[in-house]
Parts: structure tokens; C-alpha cells; sequence
């Protein structure tokens, strides 16, 4: 399982958004952190999948006012 992104809900409006997550592995019973090196900038309300060598990730809002919600699917290796 990954799970990435989301919204640290303490920050300043328009900012927390994150770009971290990480990935379980249940037969070690182990959390490692995902990489932020290609990652896309930080969000809430995306969609991800992950096809066993890639994750790639659609849509979503980081609630700038000045930017619209993202209508595209950056891929992060």
C-alpha cells in the first residue's frame, strides 16, 4: 500500500499541502517514507495509482487561490 499527498491541516491557508507519503509493507510489517525527487507538488483530492514500478498521480487542489484545481496527471517514478 502507498499513501501519499493530503493536507497537514495546521498550516496557513494555501499552504500544508503535502508531497510525502510512504509505502507498507505487510509481511515486514514496515513503513518507509516515498521519495520527494519527481514527486509532484504537495495536494489534496488527486488520484493515484500504483503499477508496481510507478506511481502516477491525477487531479487534485492545493487550494491557491490564484491556480486552478489540476486537470493533468504528473507521473512521479
Amino acid at each position: 500500500m502507498v499513501v501519499w499527498g493530503g493536507y497537514d491541516g495546521v498550516s496557513e491557508p494555501g499552504t500544508g499541502f503535502l508531497n510525502t507519503g510512504g509505502r507498507y509493507d505487510p509481511a515486514r510489517n514496515f513503513w518507509a517514507p516515498t521519495s520527494t525527487t519527481n514527486a509532484p507538488s504537495g495536494r489534496v483530492d488527486h488520484t493515484a495509482v500504483w503499477t508496481g514500478r510507478l506511481m502516477v498521480v491525477w487531479g487534485g487542489d492545493d487550494s491557491a487561490p490564484e491556480t486552478p484545481p489540476f486537470y493533468r496527471g504528473p507521473r512521479w517514478v
